[in-house]
């Protein structure tokens, strides 16, 4: 990620891939499911792999993250999380945007 990258252009980064898994359908929209049952896990088995998966990742985005945001980096490190929920949740199903108000096709479009 560029120094110079906006917030915004940090977090569609983040989130665009996932999106595009789930609007092309097939096996990658299959994914998402399963990438959320990982995330909710409790047991250790499931920890671990989260942790080997996804924890560098996302360290590198709050990281650049916290380039662009005045915020301690704890802070940006707890909103990452609620960041990662709500995608979650969302693209489990992306017809509750539609139930919340909004349309999907407006999500990162």
């Amino acid at each position: 990620m560029p120094h110079d990258a906006t917030v915004e252009a940090i977090v569609t980064a983040y989130l665009k891939p996932q999106r595009d898994m789930k609007l092309a359908g097939g096996n990658a929209a299959a994914f998402l499911p399963l990438q959320a049952a990982v995330h909710a896990a409790a047991q250790p088995h499931l920890l671990d792999l989260r942790r080997e998966i996804y924890d560098a990742p996302l360290v590198a985005y709050i990281d650049a993250l916290a380039r662009v945001i005045p915020f301690p980096r704890n802070v940006i490190a707890r909103r990452m999380g609620f960041l990662v929920g709500s995608y979650l949740f969302v693209l489990n199903d992306l017809a509750r945007l539609d139930d919340l108000g909004g349309k999907a096709d407006d999500v990162l479009s």
